[in-house]
């Protein structure tokens, strides 16, 4: 994380605050489809809960039978994936449309993510915020350690 910050110029302050901004980004998927902002939230979190599940169809399953049920959970998502598309479609200029084939074929440069030169791209903040939540799982996993060992050693000076 500190690599990070220098790589990036930012403080812990502005590290913080991508972090609530990727939480809040996570609120805003589930929370309402009928403005473009949600659509494009949805879009985005279908699109690679697809390319999550297609990647790891013969790594999670061994069984025909499971990635029978794989396959429809990605047969269900591209459909409503399909709709939400659609939707968003309607509801932006033709600059700014998607085309459904094109989403899914690989790195996609989304027409809400256009670079601002005073702002930072969604990606670095959700980088950040990946290393944020790595820290504290480790420092969570450090305490949880240190409890257990401290366990260990009362269990052991009793015996």
């Amino acid at each position: 994380m500190e690599s990070m910050k220098t790589e990036l110029d930012v403080t812990e302050s502005q590290m913080e605050d991508w972090v609530s901004d990727v939480k809040d980004w996570a609120d805003a998927t589930t929370i309402n489809t009928t403005d473009v902002a949600g659509l494009a939230s949805r879009v985005e979190v279908l699109v690679a809960s697809i390319k999550r599940r297609s990647q790891r169809l013969y790594k999670d399953c061994d069984s025909n039978k499971g990635r029978a049920r794989i396959r429809r959970k990605i047969r269900d998502e591209r459909g409503f994936l399909s709709s939400v598309v659609e939707k968003y479609n309607r509801m932006v200029p033709t600059t700014e449309t998607l085309c459904f084939e094109n989403i899914l074929s690989g790195e996609t440069a989304w027409p809400w993510q256009l670079p601002h030169s005073d702002s930072v791209d969604l990606r670095t903040m959700r980088r950040a915020f990946d290393l944020v939540m790595a820290g504290k799982r480790i420092q969570e996993e450090k305490m949880i350690l240190q409890r257990e060992m401290n366990q260990h050693w009362r269990s052991g000076e009793s015996c």
